[in-house]
């Protein structure tokens, strides 16, 4: 028989386990009590797998200066019970699965000799399966009928949860995903996003003045190098304010960063020096929502070390008015050449109202930070939502909300990006991909519809129960009354009602007890 390998939260324990027989037979069956009339009826729910049992050899190599068996035993101990919640756990008899497991109890040794010793290690495993790890992915098609579905095939052996990659092909209100028919009592509903009433004939709630992708087909509606910066802008030293120089590149499809930050001499002060874009409104906007979506930071990954540090950058995002005065203002800065770190600021007129960083956890996850930054105004108040993602799935949120008179009574005209690097220091790779811009012509903020844009990203996590739009958590498009879709063993078809706005695939883990 091959040797059994063991895999725990990534880590092979080859080095210290010689694994001899993985006992996976603790199942516990549930029981769901139904009242039905008079007497109780005992329903059978679930089975579920409660303990994986692994028996080993911790086995120390002889004739040589290696750790004692004791000394091994601790190494193991410290890895399986870092963090004390469900990892990934993997056995190479059946590689194409998975356990979430957590280490239970201690490990005791039955000594064979001074070089080995026999142990058992026991995994708890709550939710009871045993998971797929490569999902199943399935791309719409059409039936019989010509209706948009998902046919979903699950070859596990217990239901498993549907997670949904959609992208909204032009503006949609809303759209719903339906499994069975209208005879099915049993079918299961998601919707996302609201359905406007058709009998409101009041003023809507919000007018959009531009949305979607900031590219060179958007070119047009946006001026280069006029923006005023706002970091170092005040400097009393002349030398060392902020500057508008250099140009911009104007990608088809990958959004705007700058081409070149301008002329720096190595005789110079530092200064910050870039690029800018900026577009106007039109009009002055009392209260609105700005919201961008971006990327700081991405720099090729294999660029490690001393000079990943080298880099340095700063991509601002301000809001201002007619006269050139800041109405709000966010900035991401990465100018420590000696640590990984980026630092936030938001302005309200001339007022810092928060400084702060991105924790490094999060940061060190990816070195990189891809996101969406939400500025609103209603009135005097101000709520500035700065969003993390990875794999359009929300990683970290910052969110404040603020009261500042002095900005509130400033009208919005003119929105500017500003991508700038420090002095000679190597510039970040950064880049705005999408700007949508809306006035709010309602001061209820319930109001305000969740309908979806063109373009934007729907990822619903059905294994988490998350809905993600464009890397950002947001329950509420998730209509009351829907529920995440499970499908069972065999074939399911799911019903995609979009009016074809959607496009994108469906994916299924399947699950074996």
């Amino acid at each position: 028989m091959a040797k059994i390998k063991m895999f725990y939260h990534g880590k092979s324990f080859d080095n210290l386990l010689n694994v001899i027989e993985v006992s996976r037979p603790s199942i516990s069956r549930e029981y769901d009590t139904v009242q039905k009339g008079k007497s109780e009826t005992l329903t059978e729910y679930s089975d579920k797998l409660q303990e994986i049992t692994v028996t080993a050899w911790i086995r120390r190599k002889p004739h040589s200066n290696d750790k004692s068996v004791e000394q091994l035993r601790d190494e193991l101990l410290f890895y399986l019970t870092q963090e004390n919640n469900d990892k990934r756990l993997i056995f190479s008899d059946r590689p194409d699965r998975y356990y979430n497991a957590k280490f239970s109890g201690q490990i005791e040794l039955e000594y064979i000799n001074s070089n080995d010793a026999k142990t058992e290690i026991t995994f708890s495993c709550e939710d009871g399966y045993a998971h797929a790890i490569e999902p199943k992915i399935f791309k719409i098609t059409e039936n019989e009928d010509e209706e948009r579905i998902f046919r979903i095939v699950n070859n596990g052996t217990a239901p498993a949860r549907v997670t949904f990659d959609l992208q909204a092909t032009r503006d949609v209100d809303s759209f719903a995903l339906i499994t069975g028919n209208d005879e099915d009592e049993d079918g299961q509903v998601l919707q996302i996003g609201d359905e406007d009433d058709p009998e409101i004939t009041e003023q809507e709630p919000t007018t959009m003045l531009w949305k979607g992708k900031v590219n060179s087909k958007q070119e047009n509606n946006w001026q280069d190098n006029i923006a005023t910066p706002n970091y170092f802008s005040q400097s009393d030293n002349n030398d060392k304010k902020s500057r508008v120089q250099g140009s911009i590149n104007w990608s088809q499809s990958d959004g705007v960063r700058a081409r070149d930050f301008g002329g720096w001499n190595d005789g110079d002060t530092g200064f910050w020096h870039g690029p800018s874009i900026t577009r106007f409104t039109r009009q002055g906007v009392q209260d609105f929502i700005l919201y961008t979506r971006f990327n700081f930071r991405v720099s090729p990954l294999w660029l490690k070390g001393k000079k990943r540090l080298e880099q340095g950058g700063i991509l601002e995002f301000n809001v201002r008015d007619n006269d050139d005065n800041l109405i709000c203002g966010v900035h991401f800065r990465d100018n420590d050449n000696k640590k990984e770190v980026v630092w936030l600021q938001v302005y309200l007129a001339d007022v810092k109202v928060w400084d702060g960083k991105v924790p490094k956890a999060e940061l060190m996850k990816d070195k990189r930070f891809a996101g969406g930054l939400t500025i609103q105004r209603n009135g005097n108040k101000f709520y500035i939502e700065i969003i993390k993602n990875r794999n359009k799935k929300q990683q970290w949120k910052k969110t404040l909300s603020r009261y500042n008179e002095a900005a509130a009574k400033l009208e919005a005209t003119r929105v500017d990006y500003w991508f700038a690097q420090y002095g000679g220091r190597k510039p970040l790779a950064m880049d705005v991909t999408h700007s949508n811009f809306k006035i709010l012509n309602s001061e209820d903020e319930a109001d305000i519809p969740n309908h979806l844009l063109e373009d934007d990203e729907v990822l619903i996590d059905g294994n988490e129960g998350e809905i993600h739009i464009n890397g950002a958590k947001r329950p509420e498009y998730f209509t009351v009354g829907s529920e995440f879709i499970e499908v069972p063993p065999g074939e399911t078809d799911i019903y995609l009602v979009d009016d074809g706005a959607m496009t994108g695939t469906a994916s299924i883990e399947e699950v074996f007890i």
